[in-house]
């Protein structure tokens, strides 16, 4: 069943953020359409400066990474140090079904791929820029929104 991945894109001056970056392939052949979406507008992969994700699902990191190669190669990272932490946890890993230890695989080869420019903020945070992270611990521990300022 087809399902949509919605992904922001927020331009800022120079600087182009990215929330989320889809699934790329790793959800089928059907949900890796991010990359054609920004060639279509003019964006190139290496213009976003920044990403901010969501949660480390594979519908939101999927599209971070070709193999082990950052996709975004001049962005950095912004994640909840909470799901960061969760997503890295061993223990948490084994604990888990067969079938979603794929999922804690690609939080990790994506957050080796970004490496130091992987950043952490906890709870609400101020994100630079205007933008702001909102604390949404539901969907996984460390689930959070973005909020742009309002333009009129």
């Amino acid at each position: 069943m087809p399902l949509p991945i919605t992904d922001y894109l927020i331009g800022q001056g120079e600087s182009l953020t990215l929330i989320d970056a889809g699934a790329g392939g790793s959800l089928g052949p059907t949900a890796g359409n991010l990359a054609a979406t920004l060639a279509g507008v003019g964006i190139a992969p290496d213009t976003v400066t920044r990403l901010v994700f969501s949660h480390l699902h594979p519908d939101q990191i999927g599209g971070a990474v070709t193999g082990d190669v950052p996709t975004f190669a001049n962005a950095t990272v912004h994640v909840s140090a909470i799901e960061l932490a969760f997503w890295t946890d061993p223990a948490n890993a084994n604990a888990v079904p067969e079938a979603m230890k794929p999922w804690f695989d690609l939080a990790g080869q994506v957050l080796v791929a970004y490496g130091d420019r992987v950043q952490t903020f906890d709870g609400d945070a101020d994100l630079g820029g205007g933008l702001s992270a909102v604390a949404m611990p539901r969907h996984t521990p460390g689930s959070a929104s973005v909020r742009a300022p309002h333009r009129r």
